[in-house]
């Protein structure tokens, strides 16, 4: 029952995180900022969202939750097509998903340095 009781409030989390993105990539204003500054805000959004999603479902392959970033990070841009101010930016999409990647390796590297749970 516990672990039920993580994965519910971690599922939950995932779903705040991702609204959050999806309001701040819809329905913000567009600032211009320097380039870096921007894509560092994509970087950490998806590192976030990709944190939640391994807490979330813990079952999930590497490859699952990557594929799944990558859909969520492209609908992201495409959905910006029609939000006014908003454009696609194939970079943009470039960075959230490098934030998806950078979350896996993070979490490859720790994980070779914890002892086994047998």
């Amino acid at each position: 029952m516990q672990v039920q009781h993580r994965l519910y409030i971690a599922r939950l989390a995932l779903i705040a995180v991702l609204m959050v993105v999806l309001w701040n990539a819809l329905f913000t204003s567009w600032q211009p900022l320097d380039f870096m500054g921007d894509k560092l805000r994509h970087i950490m959004a998806f590192l976030g969202l990709s944190f939640f999603a391994a807490i979330s479902f813990p079952a999930s392959t590497t490859g699952t939750r990557l594929g799944v970033m990558a859909v969520i990070a492209l609908g992201i841009e495409v959905a910006q097509l029609w939000a006014p101010g908003r454009e696609f930016h194939l970079d943009d999409f470039v960075a959230s998903f490098l934030g998806s990647c950078l979350f896996e390796l993070i979490r490859r590297t720790v994980t070779q340095f914890l002892p086994d749970k047998t």
